[in-house]
């Protein structure tokens, strides 16, 4: 998948399809971050049929390719989605959104549904 495409899924999340609210370089910054969180969590899905394992770089534009399985799409939005939503850490609501996203990744992650390619 590329970084643009999770973004859309991030932006449907944050409901700023417009790009009103993030921009494009807050939220990759957001998705690298959330990329490095799931290679902490879970090396595994880093793996590569042929053994060896992804190198996570930073994401500076829609187009960079995120190798990681595509089961794991809904994950990097949640975590991107809570990053972005805790940037108005003096909004009550958004600090719950961002928790309840948070959340819900970790429970994905910890379950641990196998990679998919």
């Amino acid at each position: 998948m590329t970084a643009g495409q999770a973004l859309t899924e991030v932006r449907r999340l944050l409901s700023d399809v417009g790009s009103s609210r993030w921009s494009d370089p807050v939220l990759l910054r957001y998705l690298s971050n959330a990329v490095r969180f799931l290679a902490g969590m879970r090396a595994d899905l880093l793996l590569q049929e042929d053994g060896t394992i992804t190198e996570v770089s930073e994401l500076n534009y829609g187009t960079d390719e995120i190798d990681l399985p595509e089961n794991v799409r809904g994950i990097l939005a949640d975590l991107t989605a809570s990053s972005a939503l805790q940037e108005d850490s003096d909004d009550r609501v958004n600090m719950e959104r961002a928790a309840a996203y948070e959340d819900r990744a970790v429970a994905r992650l910890v379950r641990g549904s196998p990679p998919v390619r």
